[in-house]
């Protein structure tokens, strides 16, 4: 049972206009994508949510390449998780900042 292996091509790196981009379309829904919410109304609707983002973004494409929701999905939580990295950062080095009384 030789089974033919297929390597999953890689998708292109995103720019950072097609980050910005991400967000400004996220930006308009994202009461209900960030809906902490699981039950099956909330579900629905963040899978709707998603399906007019991914269009949007796609609309807008300037260089061609067509997006999923998934690939977009995992871009805005990479940027998230970033964007909640250097906030953290930020902090530490505030709260390490000896403070001076005069």
């Amino acid at each position: 049972m030789a089974q033919a292996t297929q390597e999953r091509q890689r998708a292109h790196a995103f720019s950072a206009a097609e980050k910005k981009r991400l967000i400004e379309c996220v930006q308009e829904s994202s009461d209900i994508i960030e809906n902490k919410q699981t039950d099956k109304h909330s579900k629905k609707a963040k899978e709707d949510a998603w399906a007019l983002v991914t269009k949007q973004f796609n609309e807008q494409s300037t260089n061609g390449n067509i997006c999923t929701v998934k690939q977009l999905k995992t871009l805005y939580k990479n940027s998230k998780r970033e964007a909640n990295k250097h906030v953290a950062e930020d902090k530490v080095i505030i709260d390490n900042v000896p403070m001076f009384s005069f």
